[in-house]
């Protein structure tokens, strides 16, 4: 019965065992297919491509040419098709006029004329008093005692009349006349202030323009209108008026002396009623529209642009977005822009796959820059609209701003930080190519894009530094600046507008930057494609795998540490990405995490070494599954793609040839036992199943994989040892064809060779001996034993095989067993 159940479990746990493999083998096909299958990437172009379209031109017309105020056209701007439209521009001009029109309004106050008229009434009742006093008293000695009397009273007063003019009509006249010299006086003043007298110097005077009839609110608050009267003209009319007295000049003058004191201001402004008024004229203009036929000369070329001019051209774009959009797909825009960016869509096929053979097999990548591109579009677009915007789109000025604001550099920069710098380049051509096609297809627009995204690309490359890439769009923003600038001054644009323009295009080219820094990450964990800033947080010796390798597989931890020095010198050498290379080479064999003890470099003197119980087939399978382990670990923990690709290339499709030797040589003794032919042995179970090193930074970590592996097996170091061991695996490599597609030219591989051979010598090192004390005969205790020889001899090999230096390696030692 026991026997029954342990039957039954194990066959559920082969059953098991066996559907866990179906999944991942179907798992790994949709992987495969998903990332590698041609029609995905038609699928991807082809989205990619309408999604372009419908961002960049659905209902957008033909940009036209971007003017400022009093810029001097370069170019003749004829209407296409007739339109109307309200100018604001003259229907505001008629407004001011009527404006202007209005006559300000006036309160008069009689105040100061009511308190002069009692003044002199007063005064001349006193006077006649003194007189009626004083009459016993001789003509000379009166004039003298009324003339101290008279200054008392006007020192007391706020009236100040001249005292002299006062005697005069007291010698020259009597009481009567006097009477009524002072009210036909008054009578004549209270004509002249009666209308109102205005201060030109009064500031809200000024301010309310040149009028000479002016609107005087009466006690019923009726407005009359009257002739505007200033204290000049007030005083010229009270002469005029005392003239007609018809007295002496003595007595003329005096009197005007006198009763100038009564012209004062008397006018105030009632600035309420006056605004009314003027808003009430103002609400009656009409707007005043203007008409435009087909053929008619909008911006007319050399003319100096003015603000009419710009308001007619504005209009004039609006309806031709507006006859966009009633037929955006059959238009003869659309259907132009439709084609043109087909034809960009196929050189970008065409030039892909000839100058970057990264980008083969990897939709992820395809899928990314499709999307950058999308968003980058959809930016500009949002930024191009917001300059059609009412808020914006009435100001010229704000819309010539606008022209190089959008942001360029978001997608070549992340293209280029994720991807690589021939994708980010084609990116920068389409976004170039579509942004000139929006602005009425001009080369210079195409030429100052293109010039900013390359200088993006060229400063952002390699950065391992969040502050280097916002750094980068800062300087390609300034090189924008630079080149707008000398198009604004060969546009004849004002110096302060193009100010702004610099201005503004530095400050957002910041702000881009960081948008760039935040956007990365959310890319990086969507696509796990990662950028050199992510690798190099990888780097981190805390990160958990490595600890991992630290606690549980030491050997292959310091083997892969080896790998990652000798790989980043070799990278740096070949002017490859040493940081993928380093990063990629302390990740590469993760899978040993799984059953460590298979692997000689994890096994401790006097263990037992698990293969020799193994059949070789069975043992071969096992160290090559550490690759498909890897696979899955690294997916486990998120590991960019890039990870993954090394894992799975970097033993790319090579033979493990101590087992497979191992397997000849029992079948040969099988056979010579039974006297018969021995039986073949297939080569495909005992490689790798890869694929074969794709990209330059894998066949990098491939053979120094191999050649680290292999020169632990060097009994005696030297300088030619060193150099026939690699000389051997990267001979065998290329034999066995683990190079034929990844682009390593001959004279890289002659680098790599010498980098190799430094690297290993400078590992493989050898110490001097350690002199001994000549007062004793021991050994010294305190340092290390010495030896006779300036070599000492290499360890004894494991029995366990070391599956890394497969790759190549000739020998036959356990060792050189992967």
């Amino acid at each position: 019965m026991a026997s029954f159940l342990k039957r039954l479990f194990s066959g559920q746990n082969r059953t098991s065992t066996r559907s866990r493999h179906s999944r991942d083998k179907r798992a790994e096909k949709k992987f495969v297919f998903y990332e590698s299958s041609r029609r995905i990437v038609l699928l991807i172009l082809f989205i990619s491509f309408l999604a372009t379209i419908f961002v960049t031109f659905w209902g957008q017309a033909p940009s036209g040419p971007r003017l400022a105020p009093d810029q001097v056209a370069r170019t003749r701007v004829v209407a296409d098709f007739p339109f109307e439209y309200e100018s604001r521009i003259l229907t505001d001009r008629a407004k001011e006029i009527r404006r202007k029109e209005i006559p300000p309004v006036y309160t008069v106050n009689y105040q100061h004329f009511t308190e002069f008229e009692t003044f002199i009434n007063t005064l001349n009742e006193k006077i006649l008093r003194f007189s009626r006093a004083n009459r016993s008293l001789p003509r000379e000695t009166q004039v003298e005692k009324l003339e101290l009397e008279l200054a008392e009273i006007i020192t007391n007063s706020k009236f100040h009349p001249d005292v002299k003019s006062l005697l005069t009509l007291y010698r020259e006249t009597d009481s009567q006349e006097r009477y009524r010299l002072f009210q036909n006086g008054l009578n004549k003043l209270w004509n002249i202030c009666q209308p109102g007298i205005v201060d030109p110097s009064i500031p809200w005077f000024a301010s309310r323009g040149e009028f000479k009839i002016i609107q005087l609110e009466t006690e019923n608050n009726d407005l009359v209108e009257v002739r505007l009267q200033k204290v000049t003209d007030a005083l010229l009319n009270l002469r005029r008026a005392l003239g007609e007295l018809d007295r002496s000049e003595t007595i003329y003058q005096a009197m005007f002396e006198i009763m100038k004191e009564g012209v004062v201001p008397n006018l105030f402004y009632n600035e309420v009623r006056h605004t009314r008024l003027i808003e009430e004229s103002v609400s009656k203009v009409e707007p005043i529209k203007v008409s435009v036929a087909k053929g008619d000369t909008i911006i007319e070329l050399g003319s100096i642009v003015s603000g009419r001019d710009l308001e007619k051209l504005s209009f004039y774009e609006q309806n031709r977005r507006a006859l966009a959009k009633t037929d955006p797909v059959l238009g003869r825009y659309m259907q132009e822009r439709v084609y043109y960016t087909f034809v960009a869509t196929i050189l970008g096929m065409i030039f892909v796959p000839l100058t970057y053979n990264r980008l083969n097999r990897r939709n992820r990548a395809h899928s990314l820059t499709a999307l950058m591109l999308v968003i980058n579009m959809i930016a500009i677009r949002l930024v191009s609209e917001l300059g059609e915007t009412r808020l914006f789109g009435e100001n010229a000025a704000f819309a010539t701003l606008l022209v190089y604001a959008p942001p360029f550099l978001l997608g070549p920069i992340t293209v280029n930080l994720l991807i690589g710098a021939i994708p980010a380049i084609l990116v920068s051509l389409f976004i170039a190519t579509l942004y000139a096609m929006t602005q009425g297809g001009g080369i210079e627009v195409f030429l100052i894009v293109m010039v900013t995204c390359l200088s993006g690309i060229l400063l952002s490359r390699g950065a391992r530094m969040r502050t280097k890439i916002v750094k980068a769009s800062i300087i390609a923003g300034l090189v924008l600046a630079l080149f707008s600038l000398a198009q604004g001054l060969f546009e004849g644009i004002g110096l302060s507008l193009l100010g702004q323009r610099v201005l503004l295009i530095i400050i957002l080219s910041m702000v881009y930057g960081m948008l760039v820094v935040g956007i990365i990450p959310i890319l990086e964990s969507t696509f796990k494609i990662y950028s050199d800033v992510s690798l190099l947080e990888l780097t981190d010796y805390n990160h958990p795998l490595l600890r991992r390798m630290q606690m549980e597989t030491p050997g292959t931890y310091h083997h892969s540490l080896m790998v990652a020095n000798i790989a980043e010198k070799a990278a740096v050498e070949l002017n490859a990405n040493s940081l993928v290379c380093r990063t990629c080479s302390l990740f590469h064999d993760i899978g040993k995490l799984e059953k460590p003890q298979f692997f000689a470099e994890n096994q401790t003197l006097g263990s037992t070494n698990p293969h020799d119980s193994m059949r070789p087939s069975m043992s071969a399978l096992i160290i090559k599954n550490h690759v498909k382990i890897g696979v899955e670990i690294a997916r486990a923990y998120s590991l960019p793609s890039i990870i993954i690709d090394v894992i799975r290339q970097h033993h790319g499709t090579s033979l493990i040839r101590y087992f497979y030797y191992q397997a000849i040589n029992e079948t040969k003794k099988q056979a010579e036992g039974n006297n018969v032919e021995p039986t073949p042995i297939d080569q495909s179970n005992y490689r790798y199943d890869g694929p074969r090193p794709q990209f330059k930074e894998s066949a990098i970590i491939f053979l120094a994989d191999s050649v680290e592996a292999a020169s632990r097996s060097l009994k005696k170091v030297t300088h030619q040892s060193v150099e026939d061991l690699i000389d051997s695996l990267i001979d065998t490599a290329i034999k066995d064809g683990q190079l034929d597609d990844c682009p390593l030219s001959f004279q890289e591989v002659a680098l790599l060779r010498s980098s190799f051979v430094k690297s290993v010598l400078n590992i493989l090192h050898s110490r001097i001996e350690y002199p001994q004390d000549p007062n004793k005969s021991e050994p010294s205790k305190e340092g290390l034993a010495p030896t006779t020889e300036p070599n000492p001899p290499a360890p004894v090999a494991s029995k366990a095989p070391s599956e890394d230096n497969d790759a190549g390696s000739a020998a036959a030692s356990p060792t050189n067993a992967s």
